[in-house]
């Protein structure tokens, strides 16, 4: 999975903070940039390289150039993804305690790691469940919150 490119289109114009957090597999997304893909009836799209993009969050909410890498997570053994990694990479505290999180991701096709539906390998690549994608940004979200914001269910936020 890479939105990236896509958060550093949309989002730059929006006052949330913090915002950026990404997963992509430079096996077989575009980590480098670079023309898409072209899909029946639809444009190729040139891509930013991954790093450039994390490059001007960084630099948009101030946080420290240098990243803290975390250890690499490996796929269990004796599984088809037992071979992928993911590493998180941390740049942050920056402006207002933004954080700006990339999960590198090897082995893995262009697919939305952790359970759910699964697509042919010819399409995607790989599925993974090294990380779980959704619960990874959860774990981000959850931890910030924008005083403005009014609540959206009943009750008391978690």
């Amino acid at each position: 999975m890479s939105n990236l490119g896509f958060l550093s289109k949309q989002s730059l114009s929006f006052p949330l903070r913090p915002l950026a957090s990404a997963l992509c597999s430079p096996d077989n997304a575009l980590y480098q940039g670079g023309l898409g893909l072209r899909w029946p009836f639809l444009t190729q799209v040139l891509h930013p390289p991954v790093e450039e993009t994390l490059s001007r969050w960084v630099r948009y909410d101030e946080c420290p150039p240098q990243p803290e890498i975390k250890p690499a997570r490996h796929g269990p053994a004796g599984r088809e993804d037992a071979t992928h990694t993911a590493t998180k990479i941390v740049y942050g505290p920056g402006r207002q305690g933004t954080e700006v999180v990339l999960w590198k991701l090897t082995g893995a096709g262009h697919v939305w790691p952790g359970p759910g539906p699964k697509f042919p390998e010819w399409l995607l690549g790989a599925p993974t469940s090294v990380i779980d994608a959704s619960e990874e940004m959860w774990r981000f979200f959850r931890r910030f919150s924008r005083p403005d914001a009014p609540f959206l269910a009943k009750g008391k936020p978690s």
